[in-house]
This record gives C-alpha cells, sequence and structure tokens, in this order.
C-alpha cells in the first residue's frame, strides 16, 4: 500500500512519526485513490477557507464523454447534508482544471470522485485528509469504483434487448414483456439514496458493528439502486444487524450467505431502500425487477471478489 501526499507518493511504513508523510499546505494527505479506466483526479492544493474546504487540481477524462466532478464526504453520521452547487462541476472528455469547495463540513473521509451522472455510479476518486484520516482512507475497499463500473458495462444484447434476436422471442420475450423496463431515480430523490448516501450507509453500518468491508460496489442501473458487498466470515450478520436499526433506511432480505461452510468470505447482494420511497406508479414494475437484479448483481459482485 502506498500513502500519497499530494503530488508526492512515499511508502508506508509501520511506524507512525511526524516523518511517514510528506506535507502539502502543512496538514493535507491522499489516502487512496483508484483510476481504473485510465481516467485521472490530481489534487495539487487543499486549504480551509471561511466557506469551507476547498480543493484545487487538474482532472483529465479519458473514459466518457460527460461526468460530475464532485468533492464529498464519506460521513460518520447518519444524517443527509445538503449538495452546495460549489461542491460540483460537469467535466467533458479531455483534461482541465478544478476548484471546488465544500461548505457543510461534516466529521468523515473527504474525497473528490467523478460520477457517471448527478446521483450516478463513481467510476473513479480519490480520498484525503489530515494525516490520520489518510490512515483511515488506506483501509477503505476501493473495490467500489472497479466493481461499479464493471457492473455497468453490458454486452450489447444486454444494452439492445429487443434488437431482433431470436432469443428474444416466445418465453424470453413474456419473461420481458412482465418485467417491463427499468425505472429511472426520481428527480427529487433523497441523498441518503444515491450512491454516495449508500456507502455512507454501509461504511457507518460496519463501523457500528466493529468490521471491516472487503468490497462494496452499489448497482445503480435503475431504482432501487443495490448494494453488494463481500465481507469476512459472518461479519456480515453484524452489518445487516446494523443496517436494521438505521432511520431511513429498510434491509428485507438479500442473496447470498450469512456463512460459508469453509470459513471463506460472504458475498451478499441486497437493497436497503424502504417501500415507501418507490414511486407509486412504478412499484409493482420495480417488484418484479428487484429480486432478479439482485441476483445478477450478486453474480457479478462474486466472481469479481473471487478474482482478486
Amino acid at each position: 500500500m502506498l500513502f500519497t501526499s499530494l503530488g508526492v507518493t512515499s511508502p508506508a511504513t509501520a511506524d507512525t512519526d511526524t516523518n511517514r508523510f510528506i506535507s502539502l499546505g502543512g496538514r493535507y494527505y491522499v489516502g487512496q485513490s483508484s483510476f481504473p479506466l485510465g481516467d485521472v483526479i490530481e489534487i495539487t492544493a487543499v486549504e480551509r477557507a471561511a466557506d469551507g474546504l476547498v480543493v484545487r487540481g487538474h482532472y483529465e477524462l479519458a473514459s466518457a464523454d460527460q461526468a460530475l466532478l464532485a468533492l464529498y464526504t464519506t460521513t460518520t453520521t447518519a444524517d443527509p447534508t445538503p449538495t452546495d452547487p460549489k461542491q460540483t462541476m460537469q467535466i467533458s472528455r479531455g483534461k482541465g482544471d478544478f476548484e471546488l469547495t465544500h461548505p457543510n463540513l461534516v466529521p468523515g473521509l473527504n474525497h473528490v470522485t467523478m460520477y457517471s451522472e448527478p446521483g450516478g455510479r463513481p467510476f473513479a476518486g480519490v480520498y484525503f485528509g489530515t494525516k490520520e484520516e489518510a490512515a483511515e482512507e488506506s483501509n477503505l475497499s476501493l473495490h467500489y469504483y472497479r466493481d461499479a463500473t464493471a457492473a455497468e458495462s453490458p454486452t450489447s444484447s444486454e444494452t439492445h434487448p429487443h434488437n431482433g434476436d431470436s432469443s428474444m422471442s416466445g418465453p424470453n420475450r413474456v419473461l420481458l414483456e412482465y418485467l417491463g423496463e427499468p425505472v429511472q431515480p426520481p428527480s427529487n430523490m433523497d441523498a441518503r439514496y444515491t450512491t454516495e448516501g449508500l456507502s455512507n450507509a454501509v461504511q457507518i453500518a460496519a463501523q457500528n458493528a466493529g468490521i471491516t468491508v472487503k468490497g462494496l460496489a452499489i448497482e445503480g442501473s435503475e431504482f432501487p439502486y443495490i448494494i453488494g458487498v463481500i465481507c469476512k466470515g459472518s461479519d456480515v450478520v453484524k452489518l445487516k444487524s446494523e443496517l436494521k436499526k438505521m432511520d431511513g433506511y429498510e434491509y428485507n432480505g438479500s442473496i447470498g450467505n450469512d456463512t460459508n461452510s469453509d470459513g471463506s468470505d460472504t458475498c451478499n447482494a441486497f437493497s436497503i431502500i424502504p417501500y415507501k420511497a418507490y414511486p407509486p406508479e412504478a412499484s409493482q414494475q420495480i417488484y418484479r425487477r428487484l429480486w432478479l437484479r439482485q441476483q445478477v448483481f450478486f453474480d457479478r459482485v462474486s466472481r469479481a471478489g473471487s478474482s482478486h
């Protein structure tokens, strides 16, 4: 594992003395980053100002034509915080500079991340903070970026399910018509049910349970978003127990095992978005699609976990 200061890379060591990191601006460091598709986020300056935390740097968007670049905090509380327009900016393919300001600071782990759309899937990002926060961030599983990216890369037949292929006729077409079309996220979706909000919820639950989530991915191709987690041994039992206690969420079962007979890591896929948050006109559609979607996502996350 490497701890990267803002602009400089320094190997992590077992000690915790003040020479462990090279400082930029006296106190800020990069804890961990992930760029699975070749995109780049380079933070060049971080400073506290009267209106919050200001982060400047450069980006290169290589894997998409458009994206949202955002400064967010993975919080240590379950209370959602409003997003200020100065925290985000739309970017286009290519290189550019950014300046983002977070005026509503709360305890947690700060990061600059590229999203496929507002409230959509993250696919590149960098966590940063004080030396202590950087050390904590180094323990995060950033499979989150890689797995979520993989989950949004369907085959051509998945992209065009009605392309005239004979496999989409007869009984298969009956099933497709029964399932209906994907349900898009509500325009006024609660921040707790976005990719960021769900990720925060899992991290908080894991912290409260005293466990470490070894892998985390969010499937956000349609509403409601689905969570995929990989946990050590029977830790998922503790995670589920804490999720059931969290305000604004509902846990109603998952695809996966609580324990494996050989003691190996477990994988689970589930939704914690409550039924009352479903658009009433699409609730039946959601019910029909959700269990199947969870099974598909479980298979993907499980395969990704076994390959690392």
